[in-house]
């Protein structure tokens, strides 16, 4: 009885003078971010094109955090979600994935191993430092090296490698990942 209370009053309370009930929530398509501006939901839907895209706005001899894509892209996308993205992305090292490391700035994973002694590890620190990243002692990537995401990011302006760049799901299992040719 309390809830259908609570209800009743809930719904007198924010009804708006036109009989309609009052929004909390921006427009569907459209959020307010910390600044101010509107992002789109385009960078917000949960599909990891999107990640892949945000991968493919950092520089070259430079690294972001999972959690920095996270921010730009907005909900849904956690940190986590991120590299669960990156971790399937068909088109590395074309589409830059190599680039992401965690919060602390050291490597976190590459197609999913996380050992430095592991071959696709030693080629994510071979692929960054060819790309001119800077380390410091202890495997970790120079703050220098860390880039941010500017407020405005506009997704739908980055276009992903033709299909043919796509590489198979049986390349994706063994992990076969080279240097790209420059």
């Amino acid at each position: 009885r309390k809830v259908q209370a609570f209800n009743a009053l809930f719904r007198e309370r924010f009804r708006n003078f036109d009989g309609t009930m009052q929004s909390f929530y921006p427009p569907r398509g459209q959020r307010q971010s910390a600044g101010g501006e509107k992002k789109d939901t385009a960078a917000r839907s949960s599909d990891p094109e999107n990640v892949w895209r945000a991968a493919c706005l950092i520089p070259e001899g430079c690294v972001t955090s999972y959690g920095e894509i996270s921010s730009a892209l907005g909900r849904p996308w956690t940190p986590r979600l991120v590299g669960q993205a990156l971790k399937k992305n068909p088109y590395a090292p074309t589409v830059p994935c190599h680039r992401v490391v965690k919060a602390d700035r050291s490597l976190g994973g590459y197609f999913g191993a996380t050992s430095l002694e592991d071959e696709k590890m030693k080629t994510k620190v071979q692929l960054l430092e060819s790309e001119g990243v800077q380390f410091q002692n202890a495997g970790a990537v120079a703050a220098e090296s860390f880039w941010r995401f500017p407020k405005d990011v506009d997704l739908e302006a980055v276009e992903l490698p033709p299909t043919k760049h796509r590489r198979t799901s049986d390349e994706l299992a063994e992990g076969d990942v080279k240097p790209a040719e420059k």
